[in-house]
C-alpha cells in the first residue's frame, strides 16, 4: 500500500502462512506483485482453455481489491508456437499459445513484466509477438523496448496523484543471446542506476524488479546482494526480485525492502531441478 511516498506492504510468512497487511484509513494506491507465470508443461492447456481457474478464491479476492496487479510474463506467447525458431541456449526454451493470455485477463493483471531470461527465447519474433499479445488485450508491458535506448526506460504509473515508476531488467543467466538483446533490459547497472535517478529526480517512487541470480537456491549470491542495495543506493524505494523459482528472505537496507526472490506465482518446475541443500554444501 502507498499512503504516501513511504511505502507499506502487505507480506506473506510462509512457515506460519499468515498474511500481514498494513492497513491504512485512505491509502492512496495498491499494488501486487506477482512472480513468474509461464503456460508451459501441465498449465498449457488450462490457462489456454479454463481461464482463472488455477487460481483459489482467496487470492483471487486480494487480486481484486487493489489498484495494479503486475506478473511476470516468463515465457514466449505466439499464435503458432510451433512456427517459431528456437534461439541456442542454455537452459529450456519456453513459449506458450496466445490463447494463455486469456488466464491474465482473468486474474485482472494490468501491467506485464517482460524482462527475463525467457523472453528472447525465440529471437526478436518472439519478443514482439508477447509484448504485441498482452498489450491488445489491455496489459501495459514493462522491460523490453524498441532499441537499447527506451528498454530501460520502465513504466509510469499514475495513481492517487503520485507516480510509481516500475524499472524491470534481466540478467540472462541462461543464455547470451538475451544479454546481447538490445530490446530487452539487461545486466546493465549503470544504466538501471541512471534509470532510477531520473525518475526519482521527477519526483516519482521507485520499485526495482530484478529477473536474475541463480536458481533453486534458498540464499541470494552476493553479487546480487551487492547490486540490489546498489539500486537502492541509487534511489529505489523497493526491491522486488524473481527468477530463483523458491522464495528467499527480505533485508532491509537502509530502511529499503529487498525481497530477494519471490518463488514462483504459476510456473510448473520439475522437483528434481530443486537443489538438496545438505548434499549441496557438501
Amino acid at each position: 500500500d502507498f499512503a504516501q511516498v513511504p511505502l507499506h506492504m502487505t507480506t506473506f510468512n510462509i512457515e506460519t502462512g499468515q498474511l500481514y497487511t498494513a492497513k491504512f484509513a485512505n491509502p492512496t494506491c495498491r499494488m501486487v506483485f506477482c512472480a513468474d507465470w509461464a503456460p508451459i508443461r501441465a498449465y498449457t492447456d488450462l490457462l489456454s482453455n479454463h481461464p482463472g481457474s488455477a487460481y483459489c478464491s482467496d487470492i483471487l479476492r486480494e487480486l481484486a481489491q487493489v489498484d495494479f496487479r503486475i506478473v511476470n510474463v516468463e515465457a514466449v506467447l505466439h499464435e503458432n508456437p510451433k512456427s517459431l525458431c528456437p534461439q541456442t541456449k542454455e537452459g529450456p526454451n519456453l513459449v506458450g499459445p496466445a490463447s494463455a493470455v486469456d488466464d491474465l485477463v482473468a486474474v485482472g493483471f494490468n501491467v506485464a513484466l517482460l524482462a527475463n531470461n525467457h523472453i528472447y527465447d525465440y529471437g526478436l519474433e518472439g519478443l514482439e509477438s508477447t509484448r504485441s499479445i498482452v498489450e491488445a488485450v489491455g496489459l501495459r508491458s514493462c522491460g523490453t523496448g524498441k532499441n537499447q535506448e527506451n528498454a530501460y526506460d520502465g513504466l509510469v504509473l499514475k495513481q492517487g496523484g503520485i507516480e510509481i515508476a516500475l524499472i524491470n531488467f534481466q540478467e540472462g543467466e541462461e543464455g547470451p543471446h538475451t544479454e546481447r538483446a538490445p530490446e530487452v533490459a539487461g545486466w546493465d547497472l549503470q544504466r538501471v542506476c541512471a534509470s532510477i535517478r531520473h525518475h526519482v529526480g521527477a519526483g516519482r517512487t521507485v520499485i526495482a524488479l530484478p529477473h536474475a541470480d541463480r536458481e533453486f537456491l534458498p540464499f541470494p549470491a552476493p553479487f546480487a546482494q551487492r547490486a540490489y542495495r546498489s539500486l537502492v543506493d541509487a534511489g529505489a524505494a523497493l526491491v522486488i526480485a524473481h527468477h530463483p523459482h523458491v522464495p528467499r528472505g527480505v533485508e532491509l537496507y537502509q530502511g529499503v525492502p529487498i525481497f530477494y526472490s519471490q518463488g514462483n506465482f504459476l510456473f510448473n518446475s520439475s522437483p528434481d531441478l530443486f537443489v538438496n541443500l545438505a548434499t549441496w554444501c557438501e
